[in-house]
């Protein structure tokens, strides 16, 4: 098992409807400084699943951003980390969900992670 920590930042979708537009939307909630705790589970073969926690309850939040108790929840992403051993490359999949008035919406950012 192998436990990762760090520090992340990004934007919280803070409003709308989820079948409008995604873009960053005055309202929404800039942070810095998120703690992530992952941790991997698993066989570590060719592919290793990662869950954990990016928490936004201590971030430096943006002071233009309008506050929100959904934010004081931790996120719980999933984080798919793929090995393509024939090509010596890396994919990270992070998977989120959010819900709104009953509707779920799943997220998928791709990374392609490479040697520096």
């Amino acid at each position: 098992q192998l436990v990762l920590t760090a520090t992340a930042g990004g934007v919280v979708h803070n409003h709308g409807a989820l079948n409008t537009s995604y873009r960053w939307y005055p309202g929404d909630t800039e942070f810095k400084n998120a703690s992530v705790s992952l941790t991997t589970s698993g066989t570590i073969g060719e592919q290793i699943q990662v869950s954990g926690t990016v928490d936004v309850t201590n971030a430096n939040l943006d002071a233009h951003s309008a506050s929100n108790a959904a934010l004081a929840t931790p996120q719980k992403p999933q984080l798919k980390v793929t090995f393509d051993i024939a090509n010596r490359s890396v994919v990270a999949q992070l998977i989120s969900t959010y819900t709104e008035n009953g509707q779920t919406v799943t997220f998928t950012d791709t990374y392609q992670l490479s040697k520096e």
